[in-house]
C-alpha cells in the first residue's frame, strides 16, 4: 500500500481594509468606471508536444491540447473560479484531465501581497484508470517582478486495472517566479515526490509573449530517479490581454485580473504505474 501522504497547504483568509477618501469637489469630473470584462477575457488555450517518462513506464512522445477559463466570484475581493480540461495523446489511448477550482489574488498581508488557489482534478489515464487529486498553491510577491510560491499535488486514490496499478504521485515544489521583461517570464522550482517514488525533483518553466495573443513556452521537470517531462507549447490568450496562463501569476497585473492558475506547468501531474505482479498473492507450494 502507498505510504501515508502529507500535503502542504494552508489557505489564508485575510480580511479586507476599507479605505476612506475625501469626497471630490462638485465641479470635479467623476472617475470613469472600470471596463467590464468580455466573456473571453480570461479564456486561455494551449497546444504542445513533448516527451514523458513517469515512474514505472518507458519514455513516450506526446501531444496535448488544453483550455482553461477563469471567472470572478467576488470581484471586489479578487476571488475567482476556474474550469479547464486537457487531452494528452500518448501510448494507445489518451490521458484526459478535467479540473475545477477557486483562487484569489491581491490579498494584503502587510508588507506584501499573497495569492492562493485550490484545484480538484480528475484524470483518466491511458490504462483507463480514474484518478483524483488536489492541486494547492500559495504564493507571495517579493517585489514587482518576483514571487515565491509553494505548489503541489495530492493523489487521493489508486486504481488497479487489467494491466498495472496507477496513482497520482503526491509531490510538493517551491517555485521562484520572475518577470524579466513584459514579455519574458520564468519559474524555477525544487521539491520532493512522495509515495513509493521518494525522490527529489527540480524543474524550470519559461515563456515568451510573441504578441498580445500568443506565447511560446518550454517546460522541463525531472527527479533523481530519471523520471521526467519535457515539452514545448504555444499558449493563447483569447482575450488579447497579453497574459500567459501557463504561469502561476501570483502578482495582480490588472484591476480585474482573473487569469486562471495553470493545470500543469510546475509541478507536472506525474502518475506512477506499478506492475500488478507486485500485488499478486504468493504461489501455493507444490503438492
Amino acid at each position: 500500500m502507498r505510504r501515508a501522504i502529507s500535503v502542504l497547504l494552508l489557505v489564508l483568509a485575510v480580511g479586507g481594509i476599507a479605505l476612506c477618501q475625501e469626497a471630490p469637489a462638485a465641479k470635479e469630473k467623476a472617475a470613469p468606471a472600470p471596463a467590464q470584462e468580455g466573456i473571453v477575457d480570461n479564456l486561455f488555450g494551449e497546444l504542445g508536444i513533448g516527451m514523458m517518462m513517469p515512474a514505472g513506464e518507458d519514455k513516450t512522445p506526446l501531444a496535448f491540447g488544453a483550455v482553461n477559463y477563469g471567472f470572478p466570484i467576488l470581484a471586489g475581493a479578487g476571488l475567482g473560479g476556474q474550469v479547464g480540461t486537457k487531452l494528452t495523446a500518448r501510448n494507445n489511448d489518451p490521458d484526459w484531465l478535467l479540473s475545477a477550482g477557486l483562487f484569489q489574488r491581491g490579498i494584503d498581508i502587510g508588507a506584501t501581497n499573497a495569492a492562493w488557489a485550490v484545484q480538484g482534478n480528475y484524470t483518466r489515464t491511458w490504462e483507463q484508470a480514474d484518478l483524483f487529486s488536489v492541486k494547492p498553491t500559495f504564493g507571495v510577491d517579493l517585489d514587482k517582478t518576483n514571487y515565491l510560491a509553494l505548489s503541489g499535488l495530492w493523489g487521493l486514490n489508486e486504481k488497479r486495472v487489467d494491466g498495472p496499478t496507477q496513482h497520482i504521485v503526491t509531490q510538493a515544489m517551491l517555485l521562484w517566479g520572475s518577470c524579466w521583461t513584459p514579455e519574458l517570464a520564468t519559474e524555477i522550482g525544487a521539491g520532493y515526490q512522495f509515495d513509493d517514488v521518494d525522490r527529489l525533483q527540480a524543474g524550470v518553466h519559461a515563456g515568451y509573449m510573441l504578441n498580445k495573443i500568443m506565447s511560446i513556452n518550454g517546460t522541463l521537470t525531472l527527479n533523481t530517479e530519471g523520471d521526467y517531462f519535457a515539452g514545448l507549447s504555444l499558449g493563447f490568450d483569447l482575450g488579447a490581454n497579453g497574459r500567459n496562463a501557463t504561469f502561476n501569476n501570483i502578482m495582480v497585473t490588472g484591476g480585474n485580473d482573473f487569469t486562471p492558475f495553470p493545470m500543469g506547468s510546475l509541478p507536472v501531474a506525474f502518475y506512477q504505474t506499478e506492475s500488478n505482479l507486485a500485488h499478486a498473492p504468493a504461489p501455493l507450494p507444490p503438492t
